[in-house]
């Protein structure tokens, strides 16, 4: 101790262990205290004093804490550093307490007599001692510091004897292995007890190893603890050299890397689990330097280039880079490793082995590698595919887009509840004048009439997605300029991103009303043409018969006439008879023109020359109420036409609008020359391009409406009164003109008039001389050899009486055959042969072709009823041919004889 105080200083030191237990102390007078120790007392320490002081700390006790630079306050103990002795310091008043207590002055003055007598006799011993004291001191100060870093260390210290029994163990033990030292003292217990059995062998190596003065270390091994947990240790053996009393040991430092090996192992899976997901990636991952150069790759990478592992080290990327890429890769790379951040991905080409060049798309990032070479972990997968998929979609979008634009019809894609129009194609634009931007901003209730937008919307609400097809009905659709015209919609209700989506497709019907409207006039034409050829059938199947027997009616009642005087009754009889069969041959014949089976003998005429002709007829035709006016182009072209029947449709619409005029009026003929167009025919579907002829007849009668209008050329139709018409004459007028190959179309309103207008085409060229039916010969009498073929007795008769009555030598046959053998038998007698078409055996076409192979210049009269062929083509007469159409009276015969023979001799008559 020592004390402080006015009287100076007394000390000693007690020396006390760590657990704080007093041993004695250092000064040499004390241990000459036999007496004293009994006087004095043990000195009090408090527990674990020495301990706490060795472990750093000061300890105050006895006393409350003041401040330490207070005297008389306090009393500690701290170390006296260096030397781990310890000095205990309390206030100078204790010191005199404390003698006091213990027998006071006298001892004390004993004490120190004792003292002062031993002094001289102890010197030269105690110096002595002193040395040996001073070494066994710092002896004890050593292994107090040993014990004291065994005590403290994690790490087991252990000694082995050669026979690898433990003999000293640290504290640490117990941490270790559940053991305390004294339990492994003379044991193997860490060594080769406790040790996992596949372990041991490494443990008894590096045990041999230092036994054998070889310092090493045991990898880590499995120990098992007292409580059976498994740690894992490393153990580091030293050499310690025996002495003759003690033999060689070994000392080891276990030390518990359980820890150590659990984060390593878990670094190992670690590293295992991502090189595996590195080598199994479907992209390839490469680490690359400054220059490109390939430092890492994984599996994909190599299978890629098709380059073995240890060859596609130092590879560059440029080696497989396209050539049109490679300048930005460098200055991607120049980026990277300059700091910089590239953001997103890459996407260039690649060459692979098979020669195939593909599509890649690379993200790559900056390393952080310490001091080291920087470098660039890049991965790249193959988006080629993906570029072939983009490729094909894009070609499918633009061909989606191409169709979509070039459907013929309007389409509209709009939302069903907003009815917002999304998009519209192309001739969505064209067809209703907006733009795709305008289009964009509506709805498809903007295209509607107000009228229609209720039934619309309805039917939109009721739709579902999935719905196809046609909506019912009709709609009308409105233009940007505001006309309507008519839709059909068929449409598509389809479900995206929750909603309803419609694709229309909006069919405009205006030229399907136009083609419905043409059909409908068609399928008119056809049933008036089916009606014209049931009516042509009906009479071409009774003309000839029919008329065979009206031509010998009509020539009998002419002879009964010519054989009686006028003011006989059998003279009038026989003129009743021939009217009434006249009624029947015309009846005949405008059935025949009608159906357009009516023979014709067309040439080169001009109109007007007709209208001219006609125009003293039609006077009286028409009567005196009805003014009859003409209006005639100049320098009309002709046209081929038959001039009677021509005619013959003049006359019929005269007396129609003569009918029309009951009270009179005014009848107008024109004649011009026009052209149709295209243009023209597509407003006006019953006309046809081309040069035509037109006559135009007008009058100022009732009109029609359209009832009428439409029914007028039906045959058999007629407004009056039952006996007052036959309902032929508009028809013969139409059946005539279409044989013709014209056209015809009427005007008319009720209460103002009614204009035909005929189109007759054009001809090239000029027009023959009309001949008028005054220049018929009067002289009819002959005395020519005429053979008549003729399978109707009747008829043949009459033409034989008629000829022979005017002087003509006149031979039979009743068919080809027979007239055969007559020309042959009379070889150069017959002048002309007078043959039917139509007889049995051989008709008169094919006796005509027959005999002009012997007698080419032998003229031939045909006559006929009606015929399907013979000496017509399309009921046209062929050039070169003569003929007469039953029936006939004896003088028309006579007549066409004589003109047929004075063409043919030049003029000879009789």
């Amino acid at each position: 101790r020592l004390f402080q105080g006015g009287l100076g200083f007394a000390s000693y030191w007690p020396v006390v262990r760590p657990d704080g237990q007093l041993l004695g102390y250092v000064n040499g007078v004390f241990r000459l205290r036999s007496a004293l120790d009994a006087a004095l007392g043990a000195i009090p320490t408090p527990p674990g004093l020495g301990f706490r002081v060795l472990d750093g700390s000061t300890v105050l006790y006895d006393t409350e804490p003041e401040n330490f630079e207070q005297v008389f306050v306090e009393r500690r103990a701290i170390d006296v550093g260096g030397n781990h002795w310890i000095l205990e310091v309390g206030p100078s008043e204790e010191l005199a307490s404390n003698f006091s207590g213990r027998g006071g002055l006298p001892m004390l003055a004993g004490g120190l007599f004792i003292a002062l007598g031993m002094a001289l006799l102890v010197d030269v011993l105690e110096r002595r001692r002193q040395k040996q004291r001073e070494a066994q001191v710092r002896a004890e100060e050593a292994e107090r510091a040993l014990r004291g870093i065994l005590k403290a260390s994690p790490y087991r210290i252990f000694a082995v004897d050669d026979a690898g029994k433990i003999v000293f163990d640290s504290p640490a033990v117990e941490v270790l292995t559940g053991y305390k030292p004294e339990e492994t003292l003379g044991t193997s217990i860490g060594i080769e007890e406790g040790i996992v059995p596949e372990d041991v062998p490494a443990m008894r190596k590096g045990l041999q190893a230092a036994l054998q003065g070889e310092r090493g270390e045991t990898a880590p091994v499995r120990i098992v603890r007292k409580d059976s947990q498994v740690r894992r240790v490393r153990v580091v053996w030293a050499p310690l050299s025996g002495t003759e009393n003690q033999p060689a040991r070994v000392i080891g430092v276990m030390v518990d890397c359980t820890a150590e090996a659990e984060t390593q192992e878990r670094l190992r899976r670690s590293e295992k689990r991502y090189r595996t997901l590195v080598e199994t990636l479907p992209a390839a991952v490469l680490v690359v330097n400054r220059a490109g150069e390939i430092v890492v790759a994984n599996r994909t990478a190599r299978e890629w280039t098709a380059v073995p592992e240890g060859e596609l080290h130092g590879a560059n990327l440029a080696d497989f880079l396209d050539s049109a890429d490679l300048e930005v890769m460098r200055e991607r790379l120049g980026k990277l490793f300059a700091g910089g951040q590239l953001g997103g991905t890459w996407r260039y080409r690649v060459h692979v082995p098979s020669g195939e060049v593909r599509w890649v798309e690379s993200a790559s990032v900056l390393l952080d590698e310490g001091d080291g070479e920087p470098l660039a972990l890049v991965i790249v997968w193959d988006v080629t595919e993906r570029e072939r998929s983009r490729a094909e979609l894009e070609l499918s979008q633009r061909r989606f887009k191409a169709l979509f634009d070039n459907v013929p019809e309007a389409i509209f894609v709009f939302d069903a509840e907003t009815y917002r129009i999304l998009d519209v194609n192309r001739v969505a634009v064209e067809r209703y004048g907006y733009t795709r931007e305008e289009f964009t901003q509506m709805t498809v209730l903007d295209i509607r009439p107000e009228q229609e937008v209720p039934a619309f919307k309805r039917l939109l609400s009721e739709s579902r997605p999935g719905q196809r097809g046609a909506m019912p009905g009709e709609y009308w659709h409105r233009r940007k300029d505001g006309t309507v015209f008519p839709v059909a919609i068929y449409r598509q209700v389809l479900e995206f991103e929750g909603r309803r989506i419609v694709i229309a497709v909006a069919v405009d019907l205006t030229e399907r009303k136009k083609s419905e409207e043409e059909r409908r006039r068609l399928q008119q034409q056809l049933l008036q043409a089916q009606k014209l050829e049931a009516i042509g059938t009906l009479a071409g199947g009774v003309a000839h018969d029919f008329n065979n027997i009206l031509t010998g009616i009509i020539g009998l009642a002419d002879l009964i006439m010519l054989d009686s005087t006028p003011e006989s009754t059998v003279h009038r009889d026989a003129q009743e008879i021939k009217k009434a069969a006249n009624r029947a041959a015309t009846l005949v014949r405008q059935l025949l023109a009608f159906s357009r089976r009516q023979l014709m003998q067309p040439q080169r005429v001009n109109l007007n020359d007709i209208v001219l002709d006609m125009s003293r007829m039609l006077r009286r035709l028409i009567g005196e109420d009805v003014e009859l006016k003409q209006v005639l182009a100049e320098d009309l072209p002709p046209v081929k036409a038959d001039p009677g029947q021509i005619e013959q449709v003049i006359a019929n619409l005269a007396v129609n609008a003569r009918d029309a005029m009951p009270e009179g009026g005014e009848l107008l003929l024109e004649t011009s020359l026009v052209a149709l167009d295209e243009k023209y025919c597509e407003a006006h579907p019953w006309a046809r391009p081309g040069r035509y002829v037109l006559l135009t007849v007008t009058d100022t009668g009732v009109g029609m409406d359209a009832s009428v209008r439409g029914r007028i050329f039906e045959p058999f139709f007629t407004t009056k009164e039952r006996g007052q018409g036959t309902g032929l004459g508009l028809s013969v007028v139409y059946g005539i003109v279409k044989q013709h190959d014209g056209l015809i179309h009427v005007y008319s309103e009720p209460g103002r008039g009614t204009t035909f207008r005929i189109y007759l085409p054009a001809q090239e060229g000029e027009s023959e001389p009309l001949q008028h039916s005054g220049d018929i010969p009067k002289v009819i009498q002959g005395a020519e050899t005429v053979l008549v073929v003729e399978d109707e007795e009747i008829v043949r008769a009459l033409a034989v009486r008629a000829l022979e009555r005017a002087g003509y030598r006149v031979l039979e046959a009743g068919n080809g055959e027979e007239a055969l053998e007559v020309l042959e038998r009379r070889r150069g007698e017959v002048d002309l042969v007078f043959a039917d078409v139509v007889m049995p055996t051989m008709g008169g076409r094919e006796l005509f072709d027959r005999a002009r192979e012997t007698y080419p210049d032998l003229p031939f009269l045909f006559a006929s009823g009606y015929s399907l062929n013979g000496v017509h083509q399309r009921f046209v007469l062929e050039e070169g041919l003569d003929f007469i159409a039953k029936p006939y009276d004896p003088e028309q015969l006579l007549v066409r004889i004589r003109d047929v023979l004075d063409r043919m001799a030049g003029g000879r008559t009789k």
